[in-house]
C-alpha cells in the first residue's frame, strides 16, 4: 500500500467540504439538490431514462422520486412519454427543463470558478489532471457514475472520450 501524506488527506478533505458546502448554498436552487442533479442528469445523460434509473442518480426510494418527478412535471420542466420496454415511462426534459438544467450548470461553474481564480493557469491544468485521476479511481472502487456525474457537464469533461469516470468503466458513450 501507498504511504498516504495525511495531511495532505486532511487538506483534500477540507477543501471538497468547504467546496460543497459553496456549491449548495449558492449552486443549488430552493428545490433542492435532488431535483436539480434530476434536471442535470436528465440533460446530460439520462434523456429518456426511467424512473428507476433516475433513483440511482438522485440517491432517492422509489416512491421519492415518483414525488419528485411529478414536481417537475408540475413545474413543466419534465415530461412522461412512453419507454421503450412498453412498461416503464420515459422522463423527458421540455424546453425550460433544459433552460433550467444549463442555469444550474452555469451556476456550479461559476462557483467553482471563483474558487479557482487563486490558481494560475498551469496550476488550474494540473489540478484538473489530478482530480481526473482521483475521480477514476473513486469510480474504479466503486463509487456509482451516476453519483459521481449528476451536475456534469459532459462537454466540459469531454466525455465520453477524455471524461476520467467514463475512462474507468462507468457510464457508457
Amino acid at each position: 500500500m501507498t504511504h498516504i501524506d495525511q495531511r495532505c488527506a486532511n487538506i483534500l478533505g477540507a477543501t471538497a467540504l468547504a467546496l460543497g458546502d459553496r456549491l449548495a448554498d449558492r449552486a443549488v436552487s430552493a428545490d433542492g439538490a435532488s431535483h436539480d442533479a434530476a434536471l442535470v442528469a436528465l440533460l446530460e445523460y439520462l434523456g429518456g431514462g426511467t424512473i428507476s434509473e433516475l433513483r440511482a442518480v438522485v440517491g432517492l426510494t422509489h416512491s421519492g422520486c415518483v414525488r419528485l418527478v411529478d414536481r417537475l412535471v408540475g413545474q413543466g420542466r419534465v415530461r412522461r412519454e412512453p419507454a421503450r420496454d412498453g412498461r416503464s415511462v420515459a422522463l423527458v426534459l421540455t424546453r425550460e427543463g433544459r433552460a433550467r438544467a444549463r442555469e444550474i450548470q452555469l451556476a456550479r461553474r461559476a462557483t467553482v470558478a471563483a474558487t479557482l481564480e487563486v490558481l494560475d493557469a498551469d496550476e488550474q491544468a494540473r489540478l484538473g489532471e489530478l482530480c481526473g485521476k482521483l475521480l477514476g479511481a473513486l469510480r474504479r472502487s466503486g463509487s456509482s457514475p451516476v453519483a459521481i456525474c449528476r451536475f456534469c457537464d459532459g462537454e466540459l469533461c469531454g466525455h465520453p472520450d477524455r471524461c476520467p469516470v467514463t475512462l474507468a468503466g462507468a457510464i457508457g458513450a
